[in-house]
């Protein structure tokens, strides 16, 4: 009596699984070895400025200094601003910080709830909002100037 059908095609499909799992396997391992002489590098890059540091006499670059955090927030207000104003009939009723914060995320824009505060604030300082009313739980809610 043969072997049922069933089990045959199992047998096929494991057969098939074999080298994508060999693949996969070498890919892993490549991965690691990558992995492991990127920290190597790093590590070697720390050394060397350290040393180099020391000869010339300079000190290491202060971690806010020259970073270009003021252009990324700039940046992130102006996307802000710019999503807000694109949609605008979504927001004539008004919205709050974290209805702008859900619908940025829904949009695939990352922000924090910190940097969606600052551009409504921002964007409020400069006269592109107005505060309408807080609504429940103290929070304010904005309408772009010119929504009546």
């Amino acid at each position: 009596m043969s072997e049922p059908v069933s089990m045959q095609v199992q047998a096929s499909l494991l057969e098939l699984a074999l080298p994508l799992r060999e693949q996969l396997a070498q890919i892993a391992t490549r991965t690691a070895e990558l992995q492991r002489e990127l920290r190597d590098l790093r590590e070697a890059t720390q050394q060397i400025s350290k040393v180099l540091r020391g000869l010339e006499g300079t000190k290491a670059p202060a971690k806010g200094a020259g970073s270009g955090g003021e252009t990324r927030r700039a940046r992130k207000r102006e996307a802000v601003q710019t999503f807000v104003e694109g949609n605008r009939d979504a927001y004539q009723d008004g919205f709050t910080n974290q209805q702008l914060l859900a619908d940025l995320n829904r949009n695939g824009e990352r922000h924090s709830k910190d940097a969606v505060r600052l551009a409504t604030k921002d964007m409020h300082e400069r006269g592109l909002l107005r505060v309408d009313r807080k609504a429940r739980g103290g929070g304010s809610v904005y309408k772009l100037v010119g929504n009546a």
